[in-house]
């Protein structure tokens, strides 16, 4: 198809060449010269720049905005395929500059895109966004659904890649919904491909799959060999993470095939290096050395630096484990090197990692604790809380104006409105409408709310689970690498002064250590994601008993209760809640924790044996801005299709029973992606 146009825009192109270079024919030569060199970027860079510059110097001598513009951009994805993303940047600056100046609001969304996509490469995703939505409230305003389709699909990828899984959802299917509703099925199942891949990265490798396995059905009927290989390609590498290599090599090759077949070089070089990747893990590190030499072959002769640093950094990895560390030293610092030079943080992250590892390997500390730092700061710097923050100030931003557009709009269809309620004479009758639609607004906005505070209820625990996370990873494995290396030292030394004082320190760290990994628990409880919902009350049971010496009494009926990741969340932050109101306030000597399973639903009952309360109360306290704890939790349970039942009496003590749906592993997948 691509071939067929290529060909077309040529003799369309012989055909302009024996026409005057002014007016409309010059004009119409440039637009024809600019799409060629477009169609051409991906496998001919030399023929591209040819046509572009062509293009250029005769869109200049024309003063034709909107062509130099365009040409400007090309030249911007030429140097972006060189990885000079510098030079790119700036091109694409300039494109913009123009498309403002003759107000080209298509070329300006235009070169924002591209903006982004450069920014998307060097791992700068508040930059990448920002870009994004510039570009993609241009598109909405302007009507062009498909281009508005396409600019969330990448919004959705970035947030992907920064581990926010809820909006990268959420943009992806609102891609998909718009491309549905266009029936554009080559970006219907594009999206299908982008849902497999945030799904693999949440390490939901079966629902990944599913995507991947429907988009390649798709790919397979439409003939795109291109898509095809990039299917099997994906698919190869979710089953390497399920740890099914012999499944996984065998889609990988069928990708490889396809590739060589269409001659797809850039893509050949990272099948080579994904197939490397699957004998590395199966200790078959000659023939993955193979596989990556080959890769970065191919890589020297395309120029593609992105992939010549990743080349290096893995083949260094596999030299590291063949314990060939001179030449695997030699690897890492090319790869390095060359990811610095680019700009790819991501690259340099793997780069710092493995060259620690090596310096780890040869038992050469002090080295290995510097690039351990290293790679430790560059990821903190992509992946950090103030950046998070502005990404969702941007998110924010946009979904406000996006809202005061459509008040504006509202407003005028109102305006309008009335003046034809005066001109008919139906006032009564208009404002019972408009008050039902007061109304509606009104019920809207509540459930809004109630959708929020369960948001903001997930994204707190997501926060645990991070610091959590950093906690153990961090800290902790700091911690354990300084307490080998005192111990080192302890063997090296021999007067018993030294040795007391590197004792006294290092039972000091093991102290910390030990502080760090109950904070860890206290902050997020990783049994909760490890074991599941049961475990994780019993090990809440268990705190709660040990730290306020109140006995606490946990029964179970065996029975399995399937739950959603958010149910099985917000059930925990609930029980946990309302022991620690036990622990306050009920002055209880014996608390009772039952889980039971009651038809499709999960039923828990916290009782205490404490001095009561009369339940009326509680009414009163929150029209006072107080006692919002058990309100709130209500109103969890309530968006989660739940309900909370308090029974309590002065001096007979309190029962409260919290219960959510049950679901199925599947319904559980369907309900997520529903939710965002």
């Amino acid at each position: 198809m691509a071939e067929s146009k290529i060909l077309r825009l040529k003799k369309r192109l012989k055909a302009l060449r024996s026409k005057p270079n002014t007016g409309i024919s010059g004009k119409e030569k440039v637009n024809t010269l600019n799409e060629l060199a477009f169609e051409l970027i991906n496998s001919d860079l030399e023929k591209t720049e040819d046509f572009v510059r062509e293009a250029l110097t005769l869109a200049e001598k024309l003063k034709y905005g909107k062509g130099k513009a365009t040409c400007n951009r090309i030249i911007g994805f030429v140097y972006l395929r060189k990885c000079e993303y510098n030079e790119a940047t700036k091109n694409l600056l300039e494109s913009l500059k123009i498309s403002k100046e003759i107000r080209d609001k298509d070329g300006v969304a235009a070169s924002y895109n591209s903006l982004g996509i450069i920014s998307g490469r060097l791992s700068n995703y508040e930059e990448a966004l920002e870009y994004y939505f510039k570009a993609l409230r241009i598109k909405e305003e302007i009507g062009d659904k498909k281009a508005a389709a396409i600019t969330s699909r990448n919004i959705g990828m970035i947030y992907g890649k920064r581990g926010d899984y809820d909006h990268a959802l959420d943009y992806t299917l609102k891609a998909l919904k718009i491309f549905e509703e266009i029936e554009d099925s080559m970006g219907i199942t594009e999206c299908y491909a982008n849902l497999g891949i945030i799904f693999d990265l949440q390490s939901d490798y079966e629902q990944a799959l599913e995507y991947y396995f429907k988009s390649l059905k798709i790919f397979k009927e439409t003939g795109s060999k291109v898509h095809i290989a990039s299917s099997y390609n994906n698919i190869g590498l979710a089953y390497e993470k399920l740890g099914a290599n012999d499944q996984a090599l065998k889609f990988l090759l069928k990708g490889l095939k396809v590739r060589q077949e269409i001659g797809d070089k850039e893509g050949i070089a990272a099948s080579f290096n994904n197939i490397g990747t699957i004998y590395a893990k199966q200790g078959e590190y000659k023939q993955a050395s193979k596989y990556h030499l080959r890769a970065l072959k191919i890589q020297h002769e395309i120029g593609d630096k992105a992939g010549t640093a990743r080349s290096y950094i893995r083949a260094g990895f596999v030299n590291t484990e063949l314990k060939h560390y001179d030449l695997a030293l030699r690897y890492l610092r090319k790869g390095l090197q060359t990811a610095q030079e680019i700009g790819i943080k991501e690259d340099q992250i793997d780069g710092y990692k493995c060259l620690a590892e090596l310096y780890e390997a040869q038992q050469n500390y002090n080295k290995a604790l510097s690039y351990y730092k290293k790679y430790t700061e560059v990821d903190k710097e992509t992946f950090n809380a103030e950046k998070s923050k502005q990404i969702a100030e941007m998110n924010a931003k946009y979904e406000t104006e996006k809202k005061e557009k459509e008040v504006e709009i509202y407003h005028l269809k109102n305006v309008k409105l009335r003046k034809e309620i005066r001109e008919r004479k139906k006032v009564e009758k208009e404002l019972e409408k408009h008050r039902g639609h007061l109304e509606r607004l009104v019920a809207e906005r509540t459930a809004q709310l109630r959708s929020l505070a369960h948001e903001l209820s997930l994204v707190e625990e997501k926060q645990r689970r991070k610091i959590a996370t950093y906690l153990h990873d961090d800290i902790a494995q700091a911690l354990a690498l300084a307490t080998v290396r005192l111990e080192l030292v302890q063997d090296m030394v021999s007067k018993k002064n030294i040795k007391r004082e590197l004792e006294a320190v290092k039972k000091i760290i093991d102290q910390t250590t030990a502080r760090t990994r109950s904070l860890t628990f206290e902050v997020s409880p990783p049994v909760l994601y490890d074991s599941g919902f049961e475990p994780a009350v019993e090990w809440l049971a268990e705190q709660f008993q040990n730290k306020h010496d109140i006995v606490c009494e946990l029964k179970n009926d065996g029975l399995p209760k399937p739950v959603s990741r958010d149910t099985k969340v917000i059930l925990f932050q609930s029980v946990r809640e309302l022991l620690t109101n036990v622990a306050k306030h009920a002055q209880a000597r014996t608390v009772r924790v039952l889980t039971e399973k009651k038809g499709k639903t999960i039923r828990i009952e916290v009782k205490d044996d404490g001095v009561g309360f009369n339940p009326e109360i509680l009414n009163q306290k929150i029209t006072k801005n107080e006692g919002f704890g058990l309100f709130n939790l209500r109103e969890r349970l309530r968006h989660l299709r739940g309900k909370l039942e308090v029974s309590s009496r002065v001096g007979e003590g309190t029962s409260i029973i919290i219960m959510a749906p049950l679901t199925s592993s599947r319904q559980d997948a369907n309900r997520k992606r529903r939710q965002v």
